[in-house]
């Protein structure tokens, strides 16, 4: 966590948010974890992401002790966005990651998921910001 911008981590999600009605969140883990998509599931659950209206949060998990990341999304997003776009969005993320890129890696995936989601989930009058944009960690 002390290796990434967290100012440009909170605005590249507010700004990918600005477009879309569904929520982005990033989560860094300090725990070693051998299921990446196992542990996001359970840290999307904790930070209510699952709780949304339209059940359309994307988390981002990341475990630099273990060096696994995952992309998790709600059932609202898994239903329209085909997988094989956030299999490469992480396999960018992955890429980044590889060259001590944490930021730029955490911020090109936020764009693209804002973009992605854009697509399938505007943004509508009346929305709201349902979760917090700060970085959560444990």
């Amino acid at each position: 966590l002390n290796q990434v911008d967290t100012d440009k981590i909170v605005e590249a999600i507010k700004l990918a948010e600005a477009g879309t009605s569904a929520e982005i969140r990033i989560h860094v883990s300090k725990q070693k974890t051998k299921d990446p998509v196992k542990d996001a599931a359970l840290q999307f659950i904790k930070l209510g992401m699952a709780k949304t209206e339209a059940r359309n949060g994307v988390l981002i998990f990341v475990a630099p002790t273990s060096q696994n990341y995952a992309v998790y999304a709600d059932e609202g997003i898994f239903k329209i966005c085909p997988q094989k776009e956030w299999d490469e969005m992480a396999q960018a993320l992955g890429a980044e990651f590889r060259e001590k890129h944490f930021t730029e890696g955490l911020v090109a995936a936020i764009r693209l998921a804002g973009v992605m989601l854009k697509s399938h989930f505007p943004f509508q009058h009346g929305d709201k910001n349902e979760l917090d944009d700060s970085i959560s960690h444990d």
